[in-house]
Protein backbone atom coordinates (compact mmCIF):
# COMPACT_ATOMS: atom_id res chain seq x y z
CA UNK A 1 0.00 0.00 0.00
CA UNK A 2 1.43 3.40 -1.02
CA UNK A 3 1.64 6.07 1.62
CA UNK A 4 0.29 9.45 0.62
CA UNK A 5 2.85 12.26 0.82
CA UNK A 6 2.26 14.64 3.72
CA UNK A 7 3.93 17.51 1.87
CA UNK A 8 1.62 20.50 1.60
CA UNK A 9 1.09 22.13 -1.77
CA UNK A 10 2.09 25.79 -2.00
CA UNK A 11 -0.62 28.41 -2.43
CA UNK A 12 -0.11 31.92 -3.80
CA UNK A 13 -2.57 34.57 -2.61
CA UNK A 14 -3.63 37.56 -4.71
CA UNK A 15 -5.62 40.69 -3.83
CA UNK A 16 -7.20 43.29 -6.10
CA UNK A 17 -9.15 46.32 -4.87
CA UNK A 18 -10.32 48.03 -8.04
CA UNK A 19 -12.97 50.73 -8.36
CA UNK A 20 -16.01 48.47 -8.14
CA UNK A 21 -14.87 45.00 -7.05
CA UNK A 22 -12.97 43.64 -4.06
CA UNK A 23 -11.20 40.38 -4.96
CA UNK A 24 -9.13 37.81 -3.09
CA UNK A 25 -7.94 34.52 -4.57
CA UNK A 26 -5.35 31.80 -4.27
CA UNK A 27 -3.67 29.66 -6.92
CA UNK A 28 -1.85 26.41 -6.17
CA UNK A 29 1.65 25.69 -7.43
CA UNK A 30 0.22 23.32 -10.05
CA UNK A 31 -1.87 26.17 -11.52
CA UNK A 32 -5.26 25.18 -10.08
CA UNK A 33 -7.42 27.94 -8.59
CA UNK A 34 -7.89 27.05 -4.93
CA UNK A 35 -10.00 30.06 -3.93
CA UNK A 36 -11.71 32.87 -5.81
CA UNK A 37 -13.84 35.35 -3.89
CA UNK A 38 -15.06 38.73 -5.03
CA UNK A 39 -17.66 41.23 -4.01
CA UNK A 40 -19.05 44.10 -6.03
CA UNK A 41 -18.96 47.39 -4.19
CA UNK A 42 -22.50 48.67 -3.63
CA UNK A 43 -23.40 51.73 -5.69
CA UNK A 44 -26.55 53.64 -4.66
CA UNK A 45 -29.45 53.39 -7.13
CA UNK A 46 -29.56 56.17 -9.69
CA UNK A 47 -25.89 57.08 -9.33
CA UNK A 48 -23.09 56.43 -11.79
CA UNK A 49 -20.23 55.52 -9.53
CA UNK A 50 -18.47 55.94 -6.21
CA UNK A 51 -16.01 58.55 -5.05
CA UNK A 52 -12.59 57.03 -4.40
CA UNK A 53 -12.90 57.85 -0.68
CA UNK A 54 -16.21 55.91 -0.50
CA UNK A 55 -14.72 52.97 -2.41
CA UNK A 56 -11.67 52.87 -0.10
CA UNK A 57 -13.99 52.73 2.93
CA UNK A 58 -16.05 49.87 1.41
CA UNK A 59 -12.88 47.93 0.51
CA UNK A 60 -11.64 48.29 4.09
CA UNK A 61 -14.92 46.78 5.33
CA UNK A 62 -15.08 44.05 2.66
CA UNK A 63 -11.57 42.64 2.31
CA UNK A 64 -11.20 40.98 5.77
CA UNK A 65 -14.13 38.63 5.10
CA UNK A 66 -12.78 37.79 1.62
CA UNK A 67 -9.35 37.02 3.09
CA UNK A 68 -10.94 34.83 5.77
CA UNK A 69 -12.76 32.90 3.03
CA UNK A 70 -9.51 32.41 1.08
CA UNK A 71 -7.69 31.10 4.15
CA UNK A 72 -10.56 28.69 4.86
CA UNK A 73 -10.19 27.30 1.31
CA UNK A 74 -6.40 26.88 1.51
CA UNK A 75 -5.99 25.75 5.11
CA UNK A 76 -4.63 22.35 3.99
CA UNK A 77 -2.00 24.11 1.83
CA UNK A 78 1.05 26.22 2.61
CA UNK A 79 0.83 29.96 1.84
CA UNK A 80 3.99 30.73 -0.16
CA UNK A 81 3.58 34.37 -1.28
CA UNK A 82 1.11 37.24 -1.43
CA UNK A 83 0.61 39.59 -4.38
CA UNK A 84 -1.49 42.72 -4.85
CA UNK A 85 -2.40 44.92 -7.77
CA UNK A 86 -1.16 48.33 -6.64
CA UNK A 87 -2.28 50.62 -9.46
CA UNK A 88 -4.37 50.57 -12.65
CA UNK A 89 -1.58 50.28 -15.25
CA UNK A 90 2.18 49.63 -15.22
CA UNK A 91 3.10 53.20 -16.16
CA UNK A 92 4.44 56.12 -14.19
CA UNK A 93 1.71 58.30 -12.76
CA UNK A 94 -0.92 55.55 -12.78
CA UNK A 95 -2.63 55.88 -9.41
CA UNK A 96 -5.99 55.38 -7.71
CA UNK A 97 -6.48 55.39 -3.91
CA UNK A 98 -8.56 52.17 -3.94
CA UNK A 99 -5.46 50.11 -4.72
CA UNK A 100 -3.78 51.20 -1.46
CA UNK A 101 -6.23 48.99 0.46
CA UNK A 102 -5.16 45.79 -1.32
CA UNK A 103 -1.49 46.75 -1.17
CA UNK A 104 -1.62 47.45 2.57
CA UNK A 105 -3.50 44.27 3.38
CA UNK A 106 -1.30 42.11 1.15
CA UNK A 107 1.89 43.48 2.70
CA UNK A 108 0.49 42.89 6.19
CA UNK A 109 -0.59 39.32 5.40
CA UNK A 110 2.79 38.53 3.80
CA UNK A 111 4.67 39.95 6.78
CA UNK A 112 2.54 38.03 9.28
CA UNK A 113 3.04 34.78 7.36
CA UNK A 114 6.75 35.41 6.76
CA UNK A 115 6.38 34.97 2.99
CA UNK A 116 7.41 37.19 0.05
CA UNK A 117 5.21 40.06 -1.11
CA UNK A 118 4.90 40.93 -4.81
CA UNK A 119 3.25 43.77 -6.70
CA UNK A 120 1.46 43.86 -10.03
CA UNK A 121 -1.13 46.08 -11.71
CA UNK A 122 -4.82 45.74 -12.49
CA UNK A 123 -4.10 45.76 -16.23
CA UNK A 124 -1.54 42.97 -15.92
CA UNK A 125 -4.16 41.01 -14.00
CA UNK A 126 -6.60 41.39 -16.90
CA UNK A 127 -3.94 40.12 -19.31
CA UNK A 128 -3.05 37.17 -17.07
CA UNK A 129 -6.74 36.26 -16.70
CA UNK A 130 -7.05 36.19 -20.49
CA UNK A 131 -4.17 33.72 -20.65
CA UNK A 132 -5.68 31.25 -18.15
CA UNK A 133 -6.09 27.86 -19.75
CA UNK A 134 -3.77 28.63 -22.66
CA UNK A 135 -1.28 25.83 -23.17
CA UNK A 136 1.32 28.04 -24.77
CA UNK A 137 1.44 31.70 -25.73
CA UNK A 138 3.97 33.41 -27.98
CA UNK A 139 6.52 35.62 -26.29
CA UNK A 140 4.88 38.62 -27.94
CA UNK A 141 1.18 39.21 -28.69
CA UNK A 142 -1.52 41.87 -28.98
CA UNK A 143 -4.09 42.35 -26.24
CA UNK A 144 -7.35 44.28 -26.26
CA UNK A 145 -8.00 45.58 -22.74
CA UNK A 146 -11.64 46.56 -22.38
CA UNK A 147 -12.81 47.21 -18.82
CA UNK A 148 -14.73 49.83 -16.89
CA UNK A 149 -12.26 52.65 -17.40
CA UNK A 150 -9.99 51.33 -20.15
CA UNK A 151 -10.25 50.59 -23.85
CA UNK A 152 -6.73 50.00 -25.19
CA UNK A 153 -4.85 47.95 -27.74
CA UNK A 154 -1.58 46.73 -26.24
CA UNK A 155 1.57 45.07 -27.50
CA UNK A 156 2.61 42.61 -24.80
CA UNK A 157 5.96 40.88 -24.41
CA UNK A 158 6.22 38.21 -21.76
CA UNK A 159 9.10 38.58 -19.34
CA UNK A 160 10.39 36.15 -16.74
CA UNK A 161 8.25 37.97 -14.16
CA UNK A 162 5.33 39.86 -15.66
CA UNK A 163 4.94 41.69 -18.94
CA UNK A 164 6.48 44.51 -20.94
CA UNK A 165 3.44 46.44 -22.21
CA UNK A 166 3.36 49.10 -24.93
CA UNK A 167 0.25 51.13 -25.69
CA UNK A 168 -0.60 51.01 -29.40
CA UNK A 169 -3.89 52.90 -29.17
CA UNK A 170 -7.00 53.53 -27.16
CA UNK A 171 -9.85 55.89 -26.45
CA UNK A 172 -9.06 59.47 -25.52
CA UNK A 173 -12.43 60.31 -24.00
CA UNK A 174 -14.92 57.69 -22.76
CA UNK A 175 -14.05 54.00 -22.56
CA UNK A 176 -16.29 51.21 -23.83
CA UNK A 177 -17.07 50.19 -20.26
CA UNK A 178 -18.10 53.71 -19.28
CA UNK A 179 -20.32 53.93 -22.37
CA UNK A 180 -22.09 50.68 -21.44
CA UNK A 181 -22.55 51.91 -17.87
CA UNK A 182 -23.97 55.29 -18.88
CA UNK A 183 -26.39 53.81 -21.40
CA UNK A 184 -27.39 51.15 -18.85
CA UNK A 185 -28.18 53.72 -16.17
CA UNK A 186 -30.19 55.78 -18.67
CA UNK A 187 -32.42 52.77 -19.44
CA UNK A 188 -32.86 51.86 -15.77
CA UNK A 189 -30.07 49.35 -15.05
CA UNK A 190 -28.06 49.45 -11.83
CA UNK A 191 -24.48 50.75 -11.96
CA UNK A 192 -22.16 49.16 -12.99
CA UNK A 193 -24.52 48.08 -15.77
CA UNK A 194 -22.40 45.55 -17.69
CA UNK A 195 -24.04 42.45 -16.21
CA UNK A 196 -27.61 43.64 -16.79
CA UNK A 197 -26.81 45.01 -20.25
CA UNK A 198 -25.30 41.67 -21.24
Amino acid sequence: MKQRSSKKMKAYIGLDTSCYTASAAAVLEDGRIAADFREALPVPDGTIGLRQSEAVFVHLRTMPALLEAVFQQIRQHEAAAVCASIKPRPVEGSYMPVFIVGKSMARSVAASLGVPYFETTHQEGHIAAGLLGQVEMPEEFLALHVSGGTTEVLQVRQKEAGYDISLLGGTKDISAGQLVDRIGVLIGCRFPAGGEME
